[in-house]
């Protein structure tokens, strides 16, 4: 038995450790980074702050850092929006057929995320599906140009990429409610709407915002979507973060753009976890 627990114990530490060296020595990288220059293509090994403060007075940078946090709010909003009632329709209108629905929301995270974006792009195109569909209706006469290369292709894709981080959460919280919460809350004279506002909603709340911040993270950090289906409108920090480690060549400038993101990220992500803790009844 101590032979099994040791092997287990190995078979788990070890990557663990394994990986949160690589974190810490990937972010400690990117820190260092950030409080250096760069000149003439060559990183100047003396702390400065010129970057944040290239950051926080160049409105390319900060624009694009508070455009991207609103549109992974928005995509967070629309996940919940569309993912809360397809959780809702698995965990308690479906019975048959619960499993198959809940694989086939697992599925699509079985796809690469490339491949999705590019279907999406095909979709939305001048030529896609939507188009020819409100041509051939008679809808509209020429193809609408808003359904890609903007903001609007942006968060559909980014939505409908990572709305599945939500659903699973939600559905798993939904299945935990007992059924004899519900049926006091019809004993006692609330209504259908009445008791999913002031007893399932509530009791949820924790996979709500377990999956909100997963949508909100994934989404504030992609740069494949506004890549390719984003257009100039659609730019990201991610994006110039990109380019900056990229072609410009301007790895500490980089560093910078990704630390300011990743600090407001991690104090939003602080912030829900100790909402959630509050609604689960948990002291972090």
């Amino acid at each position: 038995m101590k032979g099994r627990r040791l092997e287990f114990f190995i078979l788990i530490a070890i990557p663990i450790l394994w990986i949160t060296v690589l974190e810490i020595f990937a972010y400690s990288v990117l820190l260092i980074h950030s409080f250096w220059d760069t000149q003439y293509l060559t990183v100047i090994k003396e702390f400065t702050l010129k970057n944040f403060v290239k950051i926080f007075t160049t409105p390319l940078y900060y624009k694009t850092i508070f455009k991207t946090i609103g549109i992974g709010i928005t995509v967070s909003i629309f996940a919940l929006l569309l993912g809360y009632p397809v959780a809702f329709f698995i965990a308690y209108r479906m019975k048959r057929y619960k499993n198959l629905l809940l694989l086939f929301v697992v599925m699509q995270l079985w796809i690469s995320y490339l491949v999705r974006a590019y279907a999406w792009k095909i979709v939305l195109g001048t030529n896609g599906v939507i188009n020819q569909f409100l041509l051939f209706i008679g809808v509209i006469d020429e193809p609408l140009s808003i359904l890609l290369y903007s903001q609007f292709a942006l968060i559909l894709v980014l939505t409908m990429a990572f709305i599945a981080f939500l659903i699973i959460p939600v559905y798993a919280m939904l299945e935990k409610i007992p059924q004899e919460f519900l049926q006091a809350s019809y004993d006692l004279g609330a209504g259908r709407f009445t008791t999913f506002w002031r007893v399932i909603f509530p009791l949820t709340l924790p996979g709500v915002i377990a999956g909100i911040t997963s949508v909100f993270a994934l989404s504030v950090g992609d740069f494949v979507a506004a890549l390719l289906v984003g257009g100039p409108e659609g730019i990201m920090i991610g994006n110039i973060v990109w380019s900056l480690f990229g072609s410009a060549f301007q790895w500490t400038l980089g560093a910078a753009n990704g630390l300011v993101l990743i600090i407001l990220v991690a104090f939003i992500l602080y912030v829900s976890e100790k909402i959630a803790a509050r609604y689960s009844g948990m002291e972090i």
